[in-house]
């Protein structure tokens, strides 16, 4: 499984992790977590707000389910913390990434869509802390982030 993480230019890396078997969204329920040591020694962080992160596929109707295309809808919610009316984190962009990036690795899906976090200003795609989705974000969005450059990316099995 891959996951991505910022660098400390807030480009993103692709890092190889151990997956589960048959739970092929555990990269972006990772990214909730911090990096291991040996990431943090090669410089790289978790710009994604420790949150948990919830995945749930979500066919984006039926031309998109024949094609095999999916969003991928990520609940967001602090962790062990009751509904308050606290205020969300706010996501910086690298960390919009970081979730599309690694979403788009699984094999059909398109794009994801979050819920239940604050967005960094401008983002699109961003949720907007009101616990509704708002845009579809993708790894393509981000390519000025990406490690090949503002035009290349394909996604990791």
């Amino acid at each position: 499984m891959t996951v991505y993480l910022a660098d400390r230019n807030d480009r993103l890396v692709p890092v190889v992790r151990p997956g589960l078997p048959g739970h092929p969204y555990h990269g972006v329920t990772q990214l909730g977590g911090e990096p291991t040591a040996a990431e943090r020694r090669r410089g790289l962080r978790n710009a994604v707000p420790r949150l948990e992160l919830r995945p749930a596929p979500v066919h984006d109707g039926p031309a998109a389910a024949r094609r095999g295309s999916t969003e991928l809808h990520v609940n967001v919610a602090a962790r062990g913390a009751k509904a308050t009316g606290d205020r969300a984190p706010t996501w910086s962009r690298p960390a919009l990434a970081q979730v599309a990036c690694t979403a788009e690795t699984v094999p059909g899906v398109s794009g994801v869509r979050l819920t239940g976090a604050a967005p960094a200003e401008g983002a699109a795609g961003a949720p907007d802390g009101s616990g509704r989705e708002r845009g579809l974000i993708r790894c393509a969005d981000f390519r000025d982030l990406l490690p090949d450059g503002p035009t290349r990316h394909t996604p990791l099995p």
